[in-house]
């Protein structure tokens, strides 16, 4: 990674919140445009690249069963982890396994319904963002959800902050299926061609339709 790792840890030694992640509406309401554009209403299993201080996990593992989250900073693991035990004794979530990893050096097994990449990928090395990538996509299964999401005016390091973006949007084996712009940028991709998403309710109203209209007319025909 192009910044020093000391960096975080300190920042996450010293505090629970030191980019105000909580405080600022701004924050908050780009959580929820985030996770408005899921396509689906619950995932199986997810991962998070990247997740302290743990405000989208708790997000995952309300929308997921089982979500593994990463980072690099033991004091900021420690910090997700903190806030999700928080959570976790007032509300209903999915499980999370914690692991700290050097992404993409270091990387997950398995594949996995939902990736999120948020506020990360301009801090790797364009050699190391290529990596980043091919295993991103590999990890997707197949139908599966990938979401990237990354505030613009960010200066810039190693890439420029669309470009993080577009060297997801050129993969062969991924379809754009929502954009966002304003001072972030948001893009959700889907592993598969454009046809195997048509049937997805979240995405297009003709499916949820359909099954209603099945639903009115057996109603009724139960009902004669």
């Amino acid at each position: 990674m192009t910044t020093d790792m000391e960096y975080f840890d300190q920042r996450y030694s010293a505090e629970s919140d030191p980019f105000l992640f909580e405080q600022r509406w701004y924050e908050e309401r780009k959580r929820k445009v985030t996770f408005a554009c899921l396509p689906d209403r619950r995932y199986e299993t997810a991962f998070e690249a990247g997740c302290a201080p743990g405000f989208h996990t708790i997000e995952l593992a309300r929308r997921c069963d089982r979500v593994l989250a990463a980072d690099f900073s033991a004091p900021g693991l420690a910090r997700s982890q903190e806030r999700y035990r928080v959570h976790a004794t007032t509300e209903e979530l999915g499980s999370v396994d914690f692991q700290r990893l050097l992404l993409p050096q270091q990387w997950p097994d398995g594949q996995f319904d939902l990736i999120l990449v948020a506020e990360m990928l301009y801090y790797l090395e364009v050699a190391l963002y290529n990596e980043f990538v091919e295993r991103t996509v590999r990890s997707l299964k197949p139908g599966g959800v990938l979401v990237l999401v990354h505030w613009t005016p960010r200066q810039k390091m190693t890439l420029d902050v669309p470009d993080h973006h577009r060297g997801f949007a050129a993969h062969e084996d991924l379809v754009a299926l929502c954009q966002h712009r304003e001072q972030f940028i948001l893009d959700v991709f889907g592993r598969g061609g454009q046809e195997a998403f048509r049937t997805r309710s979240g995405l297009f109203a003709e499916p949820e339709i359909a099954a209603a209209r099945a639903e009115r007319k057996r109603v009724r025909d139960a009902a004669e």
